[in-house]
């Protein structure tokens, strides 16, 4: 695994490898879903087999589902297996595990410097810190962070750059309901943002050195 690889994989909400065959990718918003299935080719790019756009109808919207780290969205999976599965049913799938992507309505990312720590230390540390750039009480959250060297400040003290994502913890627990309803495998779940890097990263690799 590249070092751009494991950065993504540590502000993910579990890591898994990704199965050597075909895998789904399902993003989650209170506006659209997208579903796609895409496979490697032998020379390792990524092709793209399907990829359906499911908007949400104007009678499934909750008025307030679209305001930043809502919960309301996911509260039905019923109703949004019900979605999924009339597209579902319209062609073949090749594949029960899935990659789950939320929207900037469900889940952010936030960057932020801090001095740096003895890894140990990270786990307090960190979420204490983050509490001043999160508006949300962070023990109805979900998060995975990871922290890099940066150098020195002006003062030639240590410092650590932490990208950390976070996510209602409702929603977490909302997905795994949905796809177990879908009889699908959870892979990972991550924000959207993370999801980009993987895109850009498939466009340009990033060369570790």
């Amino acid at each position: 695994m590249s070092r751009f690889d494991q950065l993504i994989e540590q502000i993910s909400f579990g890591t898994v490898s990704a199965p050597a065959g075909p895998c789904l990718g399902l993003y989650l918003s209170p506006e659209v879903i997208y579903l796609s299935e895409t496979h490697r080719e032998k020379g390792g790019r990524l092709a793209v087999d399907h990829l359906v756009r499911i908007p949400i109808p104007a009678e499934g919207k909750n008025p307030g589902a679209t305001a930043t780290m809502n919960t309301d969205f996911l509260t039905d999976p019923l109703k949004i297996a019900e979605f999924l599965r009339q597209s579902m049913s319209q062609m073949r799938w090749n594949s029960k595990s899935v990659r789950v992507t939320l929207s900037h309505h469900l889940g952010l990312v936030r960057y932020f410097s801090m001095p740096a720590m003895e890894h140990r230390y990270l786990h307090t540390a960190v979420p204490l810190e983050a509490k001043k750039h999160i508006p949300i009480p962070f023990d109805m959250l979900a998060h995975d962070f990871q922290a890099v060297p940066l150098p020195p400040d002006a003062q030639g003290k240590a410092r650590m750059g932490v990208l950390i994502a976070v996510t209602q913890r409702k929603n977490i627990a909302n997905v795994q309901g949905l796809l177990k309803i879908l009889g699908l495998k959870l892979q990972t779940l991550e924000i959207a943002p993370c999801s980009v890097l993987r895109l850009w990263q498939e466009i340009d690799p990033a060369k570790d050195g």
